[in-house]
């Protein structure tokens, strides 16, 4: 992801990106409110990206990433974190609730809560 820079300097070098993509030059109230937007899903993602590893450290057995449901070892770009009781259903995201699946398992539970037996 291209760098921008602290507030003010990101701010130009963004107006600049957005202007030479675009092909127009841009109001800069609404380019302010683009840049607001564009800096809180950057932060976003970035937490989001921080709090999947923390869980996957925590909930891997000595690094080896293994489905709860079908027990098959996965590669860790493969790995689906999932909420074991989903937050529709009234689930916490508390680490207690996640639980590590493979793609193909993660898509057959969906919502509903799987108990392993």
């Amino acid at each position: 992801m291209k760098q921008w820079g602290s507030d003010t300097d990101g701010l130009i070098n963004f107006s600049e990106h957005i202007e030479t993509k675009t092909g127009r030059p841009w109001d800069y109230n609404r380019l302010k409110k683009l840049w607001r937007l564009f800096k809180e899903e950057r932060v976003t993602k970035k937490r989001k990206v921080q709090r999947e590893e923390i869980i996957l450290n925590s909930l891997s057995n000595q690094g080896i990433l293994v489905c709860n449901h079908c027990q098959k070892k996965i590669k860790k770009k493969e790995v689906e974190v999932d909420h074991v009781m989903a937050v529709s259903k009234g689930g916490s995201s508390e680490i207690n609730n996640f639980q590590i699946l493979c793609h193909n398992c993660n898509q057959r539970k969906k919502d509903k809560f799987w108990i392993i037996l």
